[in-house]
């Protein structure tokens, strides 16, 4: 008998013996015969003696109506539809004529009636249709489900006999075997589900325990299963499946999940040139290059395109590196850094703030303003801050446009001019001018807005004038700048004096420093490497000027003749003297948490200094005379040739004066720079807007000492509007009660620093003294000092370089924003960033999707 034939038969046998054991599906073959071929009713058999509910039977039904598909579908093509009508008749005919006891031979009852119940509701040759074979997914027991309800074989006889379990390892090794709970063996899922799709085409001769749900060799599952997973039947199920689960899917779902996949690649890139960008202005390098792949962004993203997938294909395309949309992004950091400034100011200051400005010209020869404002931290702790805010370009320089630029400043950062209450410049006439200056006419609209003259400013010009009134230490300087450029003017003039000067001293040979031209305060440590090296200097300038000959050779004999006369000396000593201790004096002012009483301990301070000098000359005069004797080229100190007055400038018969020694003589000189140094400083910080800042350092620290004390009026007047006077008399009657009891240890309070420590470090005292925290508020609000103005101008030297002179203002002042904020540039949330770029454009947001 032929092969598919004999296994046509034997199907056609399971399902007669499977019909037989379940009621519904008995009476389903009867309901298929009455429709093909009319038959007399028959009484379906009854199972009297078996409890089986509603649910098992409907599973049933569903079972044998499953099972009877599925060996249809199996069967061959050449089975034809009265074959099966015979074979359906067939087993009708013979469950009729069956004695009811014989249908149903089971009488038994307890547990055997139960575990024979169970056969009937799951018979062995239909599948089962529990979850754990009906998921999409395979079904792992655990140890309790398998001891449960797993296949057992005994091995071995007698007392050696040992029951065998399915082993649970086998589903970790084979994550695609999937354990029947009803049977108690296993299948393979994807070999099963391939089958039951008709999937399986070219593979034949697969282990049918596997995909039919009987394999229960439990000694031998580790043989099979590796045997199987190699099989081309099972590679064949794997990937039949795998492309009939695509087609399963919506290609519109499909395009959405790749576009969503894309969306979120292009936001994780944007977010990385974003960084780039960050990362770059703060440091205050250069975007752009020579051309755009030179570019020190595009350089940066290739160098990142290792650790990052995409980025450089990104990098390649190029759609969101332009020039504008870089400049885009690096507005929107400046902007966030500027918001964030402005809505401190707002919430920790009160609305209260100072105004800083200054002018420089820049690379480009454009005329820049700086504005710095200055305002008051009062949540956590008192601080002070200093910020700046723009660089903006001025069309001139008259007092209108400067006006007219700060007020569109303070309009652009919303905070009203009324709020302002003090303001700091250099005492340039378009500043200060008392008639028309941009001080006059802010003063004008706000009379809060004190002006303060700035004390580093005050400083050098008291240093200028000093400088000016004597011959000796002008010449000394002049000399000192001269022999500098000398030098520095040739590279092998520079080396020669480092060969030069190391062979007069062990320590290590400092380059000569040019003078600073505008700070005066800043050159004692260009005198001090002149003095330091002065005999190898003066080497150097006779060796130059014997190896060289014209203008060269003469510059150095002149330099050289200028060190060899002891009022070169005796003038750079003097400079060194005056010029080192104002110098430690406007390290201190340039602070911006400087005060007026600190600046005024300053200023007196450097008067003492120049006082004892000016008394000691005599001892002065000695030590130099001594160091110069030490130097062999170095003159004798000596007076000058005497030389008559012109007739034109004689007045009256009088005699001309003459000096008896040369220590008469440098002692005019030297006390004289020192007296016209001393009426400068007392001059130039004489200003009206100190009166204010006096009265309330004097209030503050009587009152805490408990004493007297009493406000001017024009300091009430000046505050009426800030301060509530009348309880601020009362607060401040309070004050040295709490000094007291909260600083047992002060004794006496003789600095303001004292009476601000106490309400920053004591909140609940800033918030019984109110009217004493907005007085000290105002009074820590004036700018004594612009050197904030000034170091962003330092900033702007390396910002605006020779190779970046053409740079936009608005591009300029957003870099010179995150450069100078350095911390709030790290702060900014490059997401937010992101965030609000894609929304401005509906393109942006179908490219890079919601962040």
């Amino acid at each position: 008998m032929p092969r598919a034939q004999r296994q046509k038969r034997m199907r056609e046998k399971l399902l007669k013996v499977t019909a037989t054991k379940i009621p519904k599906l008995t009476q389903f073959f009867n309901k298929v015969t009455k429709e093909q071929e009319p038959e007399p009713e028959c009484e379906t058999p009854q199972y009297s003696n078996i409890e089986v509910n509603e649910q098992d039977e409907n599973t049933n039904s569903l079972q044998g109506s499953l099972m009877v598909q599925e060996i249809t579908d199996t069967e061959t093509a050449g089975k034809s539809a009265e074959s099966e009508e015979l074979n359906q008749e067939e087993h009708w005919t013979q469950d009729k004529d069956l004695d009811p006891h014989q249908q149903n031979p089971i009488q038994e009852t307890g547990p055997a009636k139960v575990e024979r119940a169970a056969e009937l509701k799951e018979p062995k040759g239909l599948p089962c249709q529990s979850p754990c074979c009906t998921g999409e997914r395979p079904f792992h027991p655990t140890v309790d489900n398998i001891k449960q309800t797993s296949v057992k074989q005994k091995t071995g006889k007698g007392s050696a006999s040992k029951t065998r379990l399915c082993p649970q390892s086998i589903f970790r090794q084979y994550t695609w075997l999937s354990y029947c709970m009803t049977k108690g063996t296993i299948s393979c899922h994807i070999c099963k589900r391939a089958l039951g799709y008709n999937l399986i085409t070219a593979s034949h001769g697969g282990e049918e325990a596997f995909f039919s749900g009987a394999f229960c060799n439990w000694k031998k599952c580790y043989e099979k299963l590796s045997k199987h997973a190699c099989s081309h039947f099972h590679a064949e199920a794997v990937e039949k499946i795998a492309c009939f689960e695509d087609k399963q899917q919506n290609i519109a779902i499909k395009l959405d999940s790749k576009q969503i996949q894309m969306q979120e690649m292009h936001r994780q890139l944007l977010l990385k040139q974003i960084e780039s960008i960050q990362y770059l202005t703060r440091q205050g390098l250069s975007i752009r290059g020579k051309n755009d792949d030179e570019s020190n962004l595009i350089q940066l993203l290739r160098c990142r395109a290792n650790d990052v997938p995409g980025l450089a294909q990104w990098v390649e395309d190029r759609r969101y590196l332009s020039h504008e949309i870089i400049n885009e992004l690096i507005e929107m950091m400046g902007n966030s850094v500027l918001r964030s400034i402005i809505s401190e100011i707002h919430t920790t200051s009160k609305g209260l703030y100072g105004i800083i400005a200054d002018e420089s010209r820049d690379i480009s020869n454009k005329e820049q303003m700086t504005c710095v404002l200055r305002w008051i931290s009062l949540e956590e702790d008192i601080a002070v801050h200093e910020d700046f805010v723009g660089m903006y370009e001025l069309t001139s320089t008259d007092a209108i446009t400067i006006t007219a630029s700060l007020k569109d400043i303070l309009l652009r950062c919303n905070l009203p001019l009324d709020n302002c209450r003090w303001q700091s410049y250099d005492g340039a006439a378009n500043m200060s001018g008392s008639l028309s200056g941009v001080a006059t006419r802010i003063t004008a609209e706000n009379p809060s807005a004190l002006y303060l003259h700035c004390c580093n400013h005050s400083l050098d010009l008291a240093l200028q004038g000093c400088v000016k009134s004597s011959t000796m230490i002008r010449d000394s300087l002049s000399f000192a700048q001269d022999v500098s450029a000398f030098i520095h003017a040739s590279p092998k003039r520079m080396a020669n004096y480092q060969n030069i000067a190391s062979e007069y001293t062990a320590d290590h040979v400092e380059n000569l420093h040019m003078l600073c031209p505008t700070r005066w305060t800043v050159r004692t440590k260009s005198i001090s490497a002149i003095l330091h090296n002065y005999e190898g200097l003066y080497a150097t300038l006779v060796s130059t000027g014997d190896n060289s000959s014209g203008d060269s050779a003469s510059t150095a004999f002149g330099l050289a003749s200028k060190m060899e006369k002891f009022s070169t000396f005796i003038g750079l000593h003097s400079a060194l003297n005056i010029f080192s201790v104002s110098e430690q004096v406007a390290s201190t002012m340039q602070k911006p948490s400087i005060t007026a009483q600190t600046v005024v301990e300053c200023v007196n301070a450097l008067e003492k200094n120049l006082q004892r000098q000016r008394n000691s000359f005599q001892v002065y005069y000695q030590q130099t005379v001594s160091a110069a004797e030490q130097i062999e080229f170095v003159n004798p100190p000596e007076l000058p040739r005497h030389r008559k007055v012109p007739r034109r400038l004689q007045l009256g018969n009088a005699e001309q004066h003459m000096f008896a020694s040369p220590e008469d003589l440098y002692r005019v000189e030297h006390c004289g720079a020192i007296d016209v140094c001393i009426s400068e400083l007392g001059r130039r910080f004489q200003q009206t807007s100190y009166t204010v800042l006096v009265d309330i350092e004097t209030a503050l620290i009587n009152s805490s000492n408990g004493h007297d004390f009493g406000f001017s009026e024009q300091t009430k007047s000046l505050y009426k509007n800030d301060v509530d006077f009348h309880c601020l008399q009362a607060e401040l009657a309070l004050l040295n009660g709490i000094i007291k009891q909260r600083l047992p240890l002060v004794k006496k309070v003789t600095s303001m620093d004292t009476v601000v420590s106490l309400l920053s470090d004591h909140n609940d005292i800033r918030l019984a003294f109110p009217n004493v925290l907005r007085l000290i508020h105002i009074y820590l609000l004036a700018p004594m000092s612009a050197a904030s103005g000034e170091r962003s101008f330092s900033v702007q030297r390396r910002i605006k370089t020779y190779l970046r002179s053409t740079i936009g203002e608005q591009r300029y002042n957003n870099m010179l924003m995150l450069h100078i904020h350095k911390a709030r540039t790290d702060g900014l949330v490059i997401r937010d960033i992101a965030k609000e770029f894609t929304r401005r454009n509906p393109r942006r947001m179908k490219y890079f999707g919601k962040f």
